[in-house]
């Protein structure tokens, strides 16, 4: 107990580890309680870190599901919606103005990829902004709308 005292003030004046602060000031005052009471402390410290570790787990498994999301939402892109999101990446903007008559948009609005960021023009086209998650992926994966052609503008 004396040396799991000791390593946890080490770890507190040498990683300046704040959750574990009052961890050390709570063990010295077990030792002058009955026995029953620092057992009961001990679990209860034991329960709330594997709380935490689950906490901490879910929040990366959400943050990799996430991604996975993504991933698989851009391979079941079409050429065609490729190529208007390579319109995005060729002129290095998150706005374009396009035409919303153009159905290959419109998908792509509907599964979320961009929205239309005005709501008045003095034509068929308004400014679109793509989502900041699609700007992130499509600028670290730059390669993968190599070689989508888009037939009509």
């Amino acid at each position: 107990m004396a040396k799991l005292i000791e390593l946890l003030i080490v770890l507190i004046k040498e990683y300046r580890l704040s959750v574990m602060a009052s961890i050390p000031i709570t063990i010295i005052l077990m030792h002058k309680l009955p026995h029953w009471v620092n057992e009961i402390a001990e679990t209860t410290m034991i329960f709330f870190s594997c709380l935490i570790i689950l906490i901490v787990i879910e929040k990366i498994y959400k943050k990799y599901n996430h991604y996975r999301n993504i991933k698989k939402a851009f391979r079941l892109l079409t050429p065609q919606e490729k190529a208007v999101l390579k319109l995005y990446i060729s002129q290095e903007t998150n706005s374009l103005s396009l035409d919303i008559m153009d159905a290959v948009l419109a998908g792509l609005v509907i599964k979320g990829f961009i929205v239309k960021s005005t709501k008045m023009s003095y034509s068929t086209h308004f400014g679109h902004t793509i989502q900041p998650w699609a700007w992130e992926y499509m600028q670290k994966h730059k390669d993968y709308f190599t070689g989508s052609v888009r037939i009509s503008v």
